[in-house]
Formats: C-alpha cells, structure tokens, sequence
C-alpha cells in the first residue's frame, strides 16, 4: 500500500511538471511584451526576435515529451522475448527517472525563457543561463547513473552497443561501473560549471557526457573481448 501511495505522489508530481510551464506561461502571457527575443546564438546573443506567443513552444514540448516519455516507460521492453513486468520493471523505472530529469530541465527552460522575453534580454550570458542549464544537465546525469545499474539487458534502454547487447555479465559489468562513471563525473562537472567562464558551461557539460560515454563504450570492448578470451 506504501509503495502504491508512493509511486501516486510521483506520478502526480510528474504530470504537474509537465503541465506547469504551459499553465504559467498562459497566467503571464499578458504582461509579455508583443515582441520578444525569440532565438538566441551560440554564444548568447538575440539573433531573432517573434511573437510572444512563440512562449507556449517550450511548454508543449514538455507536454509532449512527458507524455511519449510515460508511453515509452508502460511500453513492452523486453529482453531475449521476456516481459519487463516479470522482472520488476526495472527499466520502466530508469526510463521514468530520464524522462522526470528532462522534464525538469524542460521547466527550467521555460521559466527562464518568461524571464528573459519580460526583460527583454539581449544577451543569456549576462544572467548566468548556461550555468544554469549546464548544472541541471549535470544533476540529470547524477540521476541516469543511479539507475543504469538496474537495467536488464534490453534492446531500447541502457548502455547499447553490441559488446553489452551480446553478453549479460558484459551488460551487467558496464551499467553497474557506467552508473559509478555518470554519477561521479556528474558531481564533478556541476561543480566545475560553477567556476568556468559562462559563456563555455553549457558546452562543457556537453562535451563531459561525450567522453563519459566513450569511457563507458571502452570499458564495455575491454570487458567483452576479456571474458572472451577466458573461454
């Protein structure tokens, strides 16, 4: 009954999440100004101004997102033909950490974009918005790898490459040292976005998760081709 009313809340606080940003975003519209900074560069510059009605692209985004997100975790994910719910759905749980993550970043987004079209802000950098997003993308790595251990073998979820797909200690070994790599790598670029120069965090956080992954993807051949020569 515990777990029950535990799993609820959680559900509950997710389709708030998800709905929120488009909820706000309605309460304020009329306070915008018509014109807003509706894209910035790469370097955070307004390079295109639109309507203020372009707001609701983020919000519906998260809509959609969370939704296909809640599909795709209630969706038959099974492993050599098994059903996940005979193996107590522990991928269901890790695609619902990823998708309750982004969906959490989605928010962060949008609000920021609120502040940045009442304030009509011409350049990201100057509020610190890459920080931000670069130490919330970090947080959401932190999450994925407390989860990546406890994903079965399975052809959609997880570490996929084909030394892992062909072998389930290879699977087991690379998600259980993919998840300490993720968690620790994530603590530690959080903490290095809050000192790098603004304008490069967000690229940071980006190029952190890519080399996490070839580590993980090493690891994975080095463990395949290792208990295949032990045969």
């Amino acid at each position: 009954m515990k777990n029950k009313l535990e799993e609820i809340g959680r559900d509950s606080l997710y389709w708030v999440l998800a709905i929120l940003p488009a909820i706000v975003t309605l309460l304020v519209l009329p306070a915008m100004p018509e014109v807003i900074p509706a894209h910035f560069g790469a370097f955070g510059q307004v390079d295109r101004y639109g309507s203020k009605y372009e707001l609701f692209i983020l919000p519906i985004m998260t809509l959609v997102f969370a939704l296909f997100m809640k599909w795709f975790s209630k969706s038959q994910i099974s492993t050599n033909t098994r059903n996940l719910r005979e193996q107590k759905n522990p991928n269901e749980k890790a695609v619902n950490a990823t998708g309750y993550s982004l969906v959490v970043v989605l928010n962060v987004m949008t609000y920021i974009f609120l502040y940045t079209s009442f304030h009509s802000v011409k350049n990201l950098n100057s509020f610190g918005y890459n920080r931000i997003i670069a130490v919330v993308l970090c947080l959401m790595y932190i999450v994925i790898g407390n989860y990546l251990p406890k994903c079965k073998r399975n052809a959609l979820v997880g570490i996929r490459v084909s030394w892992t797909l062909d072998n389930d200690e290879v699977w087991f070994r690379t998600h259980r040292f993919g998840g300490k790599v993720f968690m620790i790598g994530g603590l530690i670029s959080a903490i290095c976005c809050i000192f790098v120069p603004e304008a490069f965090a967000l690229a940071f956080t980006v190029a952190t998760v890519l080399i996490l992954t070839v580590i993980v993807c090493v690891y994975a051949h080095n463990i395949f081709y290792k208990l295949k020569n032990e045969k």
